[in-house]
């Protein structure tokens, strides 16, 4: 899963593997917000306001859920 939102973050690849990246990405995710925790951060609840998170912090949330889980 590390690697996999690197090669997101990174864009690495043709359009059509980067899509098929997301995809990989939201069918292992167990976060209600998804692909947000790459793109749109700021959406999401367990981040503060202006957060940039870590690849290892994004792959924690997107593998176990929301921190008060």
């Amino acid at each position: 899963m590390v690697r996999l939102v690197c090669r997101i973050c990174e864009a690495r690849g043709t359009e059509e593997e980067a899509e098929a990246n997301v995809e990989l990405f939201l069918a292992n995710c167990n976060h209600e917000s998804g692909s947000d925790l790459i793109f749109w951060p700021f959406l999401v609840p367990d981040y503060s306001p202006g957060y940039e998170p870590t690849v290892g912090e994004i792959v924690d949330l997107a593998m176990y859920g929301s921190a008060g889980n």
